[in-house]
């Protein structure tokens, strides 16, 4: 699988998003804010870890059976059959080969591949993720967060003048689901050895093959069809900061917990907004206030900056 359309992407976009405050969600329920950025980044970061592992099952796939004949001996061939194998199916490949240090093991149990399914199986979970994510952060334009907006890749709804659907996040869900259920098929295949052979390798490698070639296909075009295109809308972002109760969070080290609480449940029921109940209660002035909940700096609680000082009452 290739790194540059998946960590560098969203890294890109990262980048690009860095200054673009917004809501953050837990349970689904309104949190303190994050960047934009700082969300395409934690994808970036996902990837880049899947990649590694990938990588990582490497150093077990290099070594291979082939040439140990029957249950691994190498019975019938020369002392120098396997060793030649490897040595031209490196040069004709371009990736080095090995013979195992135990090939009668490597004959017995398939768990090398299955670790490589397993992998691709986690990397199936943080794509459907993101991908879960970006249809929440899509969805309206007016019923919905519409957070930002995605390429369209289709006319629209059937039915539905004007309707753009997440299409390609969508499919690359299907592809997702697809390796986990292969992955299950991988792994009975290798718990299905016995003694010196295990027969179930056509099927183990079946659907070995098919995740590594449908989710190498999905990345690419999640990352050319779908996230190269991604447009922030701005306001949206920043009206869902301004208007959430959970920025008073911020208020704590300066107020307390329980004023904060009580803040909160004021501007829930009056519905105003949250710097207009605490300069009604007289906790901060203005000038404090704008420094407590510049939503940028909630953002980057360890950037230095001079705490604001309590009014004093």
């Amino acid at each position: 699988m290739r790194s540059r359309p998946w960590s560098d992407r969203w890294r890109k976009k990262a980048r690009q998003f860095k200054r673009i405050v917004k809501s953050g969600r837990t349970h689904l329920q309104d949190a303190v804010p994050v960047t934009l950025g700082q969300a395409f980044q934690a994808h970036a970061s996902a990837l880049k870890k899947d990649l590694e592992r990938i990588r990582d099952t490497d150093k077990f796939l290099r070594c291979l059976g082939v040439g140990g004949n029957a249950i691994g001996t190498g019975l019938n061939t020369y002392a120098e059959f396997r060793p030649l194998i490897m040595k031209h199916l490196s040069k004709i490949t371009g990736r080095k080969y090995e013979v195992p240090a135990d090939p009668m093991e490597t004959t017995q149990y398939l768990t090398d591949m299955a670790h490589l399914s397993a992998v691709l199986r986690l990397t199936a979970i943080d794509i459907g993720k993101l991908c879960n994510d970006l249809r929440l952060m899509v969805s309206g334009p007016n019923t919905g967060l519409n957070e930002i907006s995605l390429p369209a890749v289709e006319p629209g709804s059937s039915i539905m003048p004007g309707k753009i659907n997440p299409s390609i996040c969508e499919a690359v869900n299907m592809v997702c689901i697809q390796v986990i259920g292969n992955d299950a098929a991988v792994s009975a295949a290798a718990a299905a050895g016995q003694l010196e052979l295990n027969t179930h390798m056509p099927v183990l490698g079946s659907n070995l093959l098919e995740s590594l070639d449908i989710l190498t296909q999905a990345a690419l075009h999640l990352a050319r069809k779908c996230v190269d295109g991604i447009t922030a809308n701005v306001e949206r972002c920043r009206w869902y900061v301004e208007n959430s109760p959970s920025i008073a969070t911020a208020l704590n080290p300066y107020i307390g917990y329980d004023k904060a609480a009580a803040v909160v449940k004021e501007s829930l029921k009056t519905r105003k907004p949250i710097p207009e109940v605490i300069l009604e209660q007289g906790y901060l002035s203005r000038e404090q206030l704008k420094e407590v909940l510049d939503p940028i700096a909630m953002t980057q609680p360890n950037l230095t900056r001079k705490p604001a000082k309590k009014k004093k009452r």
